[in-house]
């Protein structure tokens, strides 16, 4: 009986070790965007949104788009975006030109730039009426992002 009740507690004690093990490792590294596919400036313009309009964090949007910056930053709920990239743009490694559909259908447009190794935000601007977006957008081309 006494061995039964050993082994038991050696149980618990190995699921404890285990799920306090792996709560460790998940804090420590971003959540990535749940969602298809994304190109490394996807997931750049992605982090800006995310920074600028879920988490409403001052400090990384000064970081990414230069300390001179003075957006405004909004906590929101993590809803799901849609981003595509701009029609007729030239993507590269290093740059890109991206619409982004925020939860409320509304847009806006975010150009990423990779300098010396990070992304950064080279231009930015929070209201796209909706004929640049016919203009510049494919309907078919949006990649819907469940959690950004």
């Amino acid at each position: 009986m006494r061995s039964h009740r050993l082994k038991w507690w050696g149980g618990v004690l190995a699921v404890l070790l285990l799920v306090a093990g792996c709560s460790g490792q998940a804090q420590e590294q971003p959540e990535e965007p749940k969602g298809p596919e994304l190109t490394p400036g996807e997931k750049a313009a992605i982090e800006f949104y995310k920074a600028m309009y879920v988490e409403g964090d001052e400090k990384k949007v000064k970081k990414m788009m230069g300390e001179d910056s003075s957006e405004v930053v909004h906590k929101s709920q993590n809803d799901p975006i849609k981003i595509q990239p701009m029609k007729g743009e030239t993507l590269t490694d290093s740059r890109g030109s991206y619409y982004i559909q925020m939860p409320d259908q509304t847009y806006i447009k975010v150009e990423v730039v990779k300098e010396d190794g990070d992304w950064g935000v080279f231009d930015y601007d929070p209201v796209i009426n909706q004929i640049e977006i016919n203009q510049f957008a494919d309907e078919d081309s949006w990649k819907r992002v469940e959690r950004p």
